[in-house]
């Protein structure tokens, strides 16, 4: 089946990512030939194994998102909102009466279905129960330029179906918020509110079900009637949900002006027998429709920039996003791992140094006898050299396994041997003590020469491990001034310079 083509992105998004994967390749810290730890060089070659796959996983995402895009594209000339909240908020009885009363008003009214095959038209009304009834998108059409998509619930209790909504979040082009009035406005729902709002949509919160039941006596029987809440309570619960969501939304720095004032209503009062014009409006129709027509309005405004709020959307959850957790995430692990070890470093060669030096102490001995046999003090010395270079290659090798170090050549200054030659053995002592302080000194300047080898090892990755969140950092701070000129568009767009590598 052929795919309709989509149309392109612009050029200043694809210019975006790809200045920034771009960086983060030539950023991506590398394994020197002298860190020989297996377990770094598979984290670090782990990184770019990740990065370059991402481009073919941010493809996987953006075509995983097609047929929320497909809808969008099929109702471009309606005003499509998106009907979401917890899973019995009673969406799918609030679209079923809107649709009612659209016909019973001489409009035309279609239901449908939306899966990856493509959309159904259908003649069911929506199924409506205090279990999850919605399995799937549908939707459906309200005269010529209203489409309510409902959807299974942001909060399922089944992962597809919370999956599902949140992959078509981005397809309408404005949103009724659905809350039940007996628990409104909770906080999980308004952390998925706040991004759509960051997004420009228009969203309208609705408090469902405001309703209760009261006995009365008809027939001398006592029973229970349905009624819709007191106007004074309604008004409370609408002005604690607007409160609540403005505070929520200024913690998420999101304009709060964005929201609009919560309206509630009763789709079970709505039909209640009775003067339809007088039912409706106590059970807050009236007001909906009013809410209905600023929606329409504004999304005029939404849908002139809605291919590039889709894009951009990618670009910040899907780019960013993956960014976040697959590469910033293990590389800050992966620095502080490598800056453990660099700063474990004059610790470790400290007892590299003691292990010399014992062993060092326990050789003297036995060399100092050979000398007395050979007298010989070049030969001594050179025989000393050979001991301590040997002893702190194979100290270095327990106390730094992971890095590969180049021991200069032990060359030690012991003038007191050649003068003990001469003197003979009333000096013996004399050279025992140049011998010991020539290895000391020697292997005092050789710690510190290691220590500045691993440093210098670890120095590279460990920076360039550091620069990766700056180089994400400077990529966001520039998708935000996209996102501020598309929503602005007399606002001049400041992208123009490549993100900086380090």
């Amino acid at each position: 089946m052929n795919r309709p083509r989509e149309p392109v992105w612009p050029t200043p998004y694809r210019q975006w990512q790809q200045l920034l994967l771009d960086a983060l390749q030539e950023s991506l810290p590398v394994a020197a030939l002298q860190l020989q730890d297996p377990a770094l060089r598979d984290r670090i070659a782990a990184l770019r194994h990740t990065l370059d796959a991402l481009p073919a996983a941010l493809e996987a995402d953006w075509e995983a998102r097609r047929p929320s895009r497909a809808l969008a594209s099929r109702f471009a000339s309606h005003c499509l909102l998106l009907v979401f909240g917890r899973f019995n908020a009673g969406k799918s009885s609030f679209c079923n009466y809107l649709a009612q009363r659209a016909a019973a008003q001489g409009e035309v009214v279609a239901y449908f279905r939306f899966d990856a095959q493509g959309l159904a038209w259908c003649d069911d009304a929506f199924a409506e129960g205090a279990t999850e009834t919605t399995a799937g998108i549908q939707g459906v059409c309200l005269g010529d330029d209203l489409v309510l998509v409902d959807t299974p619930g942001l909060h399922s209790v089944t992962a597809d179906n919370a999956r599902l909504t949140r992959d078509f979040l981005e397809c309408a082009d404005g949103m009724l918020w659905l809350s039940s009035s007996s628990a409104p406005g909770q906080v999980q729902e308004l952390d998925e509110l706040g991004r759509e709002i960051r997004r420009g949509k228009p969203l309208q919160p609705i408090l469902t079900r405001s309703d209760l039941y009261e006995e009365d006596e008809l027939e001398g029987q006592i029973v229970s009637v349905l009624c819709n809440k007191p106007a004074h309570t309604r008004a409370l619960q609408e002005e604690d949900v607007l409160t609540r969501a403005r505070s929520k939304l200024q913690q998420m720095q999101v304009d709060p002006d964005l929201l609009e004032a919560p309206l509630s209503l009763s789709i079970h009062a709505a039909r209640l027998p009775g003067e339809r014009t007088d039912v409706e409006r106590a059970a807050g129709m009236q007001r909906l429709d009013r809410a209905l027509q600023r929606l329409r309005a504004h999304s005029l405004v939404y849908r002139a920039r809605k291919h590039d709020e889709v894009v951009l959307h990618h670009l910040d959850e899907q780019v960013l996003g993956r960014l976040q957790s697959e590469l910033l995430v293990p590389g800050e692990a992966l620095r502080s791992t490598l800056c453990a070890q660099r700063d474990a470093l004059p610790t470790r060669l400290a007892t590299a140094r003691r292990q010399v030096w014992k062993a060092t102490l326990l050789q003297m001995p036995a060399l100092l006898d050979a000398h007395l046999q050979h007298n010989d003090s070049q030969r001594t010395v050179a025989t000393l050299q050979q001991e301590v270079h040997s002893e702190l290659r194979a100290a270095l090798a327990q106390v730094l396994p992971g890095i590969v170090l180049e021991v200069p050549d032990a060359r030690l200054d012991v003038n007191a041997a050649t003068d003990a030659d001469a003197m003979g053995a009333d000096l013996f002592e004399r050279l025992h003590l140049a011998l010991q302080q020539a290895a000391a000194t020697w292997l005092d300047a050789c710690i510190a020469e290691l220590q500045e080898q691993a440093e210098d090892t670890l120095r590279a990755p460990i920076e360039r491990c550091t620069a990766l969140p700056q180089i994400v950092g400077t990529a966001r701070l520039q998708l935000q001034q996209l996102h501020d000129a598309l929503r602005q568009p007399a606002m001049e767009t400041c992208f123009a310079e490549p993100v900086p590598a380090p």
